[in-house]
């Protein structure tokens, strides 16, 4: 072996030793970073009409991975990574887009539907068994949850998804080994909000609108007019008759000629 080579092994092997020492006993803080996730990886959906709601609950939103990796690679090391705040952040960007109205970050009147994704379960690894320990592979499996609900509050989809044990990108070496982690965790949950985004768009599609979900109004037929005949007046009396003919005839109002004229008639009439 020359000189050149033995220098490359001695290199090669200071720097494992350097990155082994680096993994032994470090605490790696990672959060959602928006330079990982490009619109190049949306992937194509349908918009529905009106405007939606991505929300989470504090709990979920708050919360923080904490552990181990399940490697013997940095086995030592912990990782806190704040996977709460980002499924906030990227199921607003993933599934908000699934709204031509937009999107609001809290559920209120007026929305078509209500999103609730949270986080189920992480874990971590840092491989280099299967790169015969000459670099390093980071490894996330993570499961997320994504619920929504109608404007009436009524649950229309529920469904988990797994990434199962993801890759990320493999390194000869690295001095900060939890931002491979995060990277990776971020390329993940991308996927993942990428198939909720289709699932969730033919779910949509499903509700009906509000005009289509008021049935019209019934319209009755008014009734046909029923043609009422006019009530028969009763016939006046005879005496009824020559009272009236005497107050008229005292008023004035006809001849004494005319009212004996009439008195006839009606006497007659007997």
């Amino acid at each position: 072996m020359n000189k050149l080579e033995s220098g490359g092994v001695v290199r090669g092997a200071v720097n494992a030793i350097a990155v082994a020492l680096l993994l032994s006993g470090c605490t790696y803080r990672a959060a959602y970073n928006p330079s990982y996730v490009t619109a190049a990886t949306d992937s194509p959906v349908t918009k529905v009409a009106g405007r939606g709601a991505v929300v989470m609950d504090r709990s979920d939103e708050s919360y923080v991975f904490i552990g181990r990796p399940h490697s013997f690679t940095a086995g030592a090391t912990k990782l806190e990574i704040r996977l709460g705040s980002m499924l906030k952040e990227m199921s607003a960007r993933k599934l908000g887009r699934l709204f031509d109205g937009g999107y609001a970050a809290e559920a209120e009147s007026g929305v078509v539907a209500v999103i609730r994704p949270r986080v189920v379960s992480f874990d971590h690894w840092y491989n280099r068994m299967r790169n015969l320990d000459f670099a390093t592979t980071p490894q996330v499996e993570l499961a997320i949850h994504i619920e929504a609900a109608d404007a009436a509050g009524a649950v229309f989809f529920s469904r988990g998804y797994s990434s199962g044990r993801y890759s990320g990108k493999t390194v000869m070496d690295t001095l900060s080994p939890g931002e491979l982690i995060n990277r990776t965790a971020h390329d993940a949950m991308a996927r993942l909000l990428d198939q909720a985004a289709v699932d969730l768009s033919a779910a949509l599609k499903a509700i009906p609108t509000k005009a289509s979900a008021q049935p019209a109004p019934a319209v009755s037929e008014a009734p046909a007019p029923v043609a009422v005949a006019p009530a028969a007046m009763p016939e006046a009396s005879p005496e009824e008759k020559l009272r009236r003919l005497k107050s008229m005839y005292e008023q004035g109002l006809i001849s004494k000629e005319t009212y004996e004229a009439k008195q006839r008639e009606v006497l007659s009439s007997f």
